[in-house]
């Protein structure tokens, strides 16, 4: 992660209100979806040959139809005003972290050379919270890199 993304991330976390950072981390991974299934909005967003107050009215609009909270929607225009979609996941990322953190919540990658089944990817989890003391989350992917066993991050 950059520090830039943990900085913006730390700040929007600290914004005092009636907003659960559940709540907003929900907008920014929808922001986040729009951004990857329409290139055309990305591309807008990024343009600095589109004025800012252009970039502003589309992202209003569609934070309204979404019910975006205030805060998010204020996070998203400082970052589009700030010319920093391109790091959008980097955000998203930093802003779950400080969530999962406050919640005591580990995130953890999982890699297997065969595809787990979800009950021995839970068992895993499951051990894995006795010995660290934390509720732990795995994202479980198959690599092609490994030639057997498990490979956790």
């Amino acid at each position: 992660m950059s520090v830039v993304c943990d900085r913006y991330a730390r700040a929007l976390y600290s914004v005092p209100g009636d907003t659960a950072p559940d709540e907003v981390l929900g907008n920014l991974e929808v922001f986040g979806r729009w951004l990857e299934e329409a290139p055309a909005l990305k591309a807008v967003l990024e343009n600095p040959g589109i004025p800012y107050s252009a970039k502003r009215a589309v992202v209003e609009k569609l934070a309204a139809e979404a019910g975006f909270t205030s805060v998010a929607l204020r996070f998203v225009l400082l970052v589009v005003k700030n010319r920093r979609i391109n790091q959008w996941k980097e955000f998203t990322v930093s802003f779950r972290n400080l969530c999962d953190l406050s919640k005591g919540v580990l995130r953890g990658k999982l890699a297997s050379a065969d595809k787990m089944t979800d009950s021995a990817v839970k068992k895993l989890s499951e051990r894995l919270q006795r010995i660290l003391g934390s509720h732990v989350v795995l994202d479980a992917r198959v690599s092609g890199a490994l030639l057997g066993g498990l490979q956790l991050q």
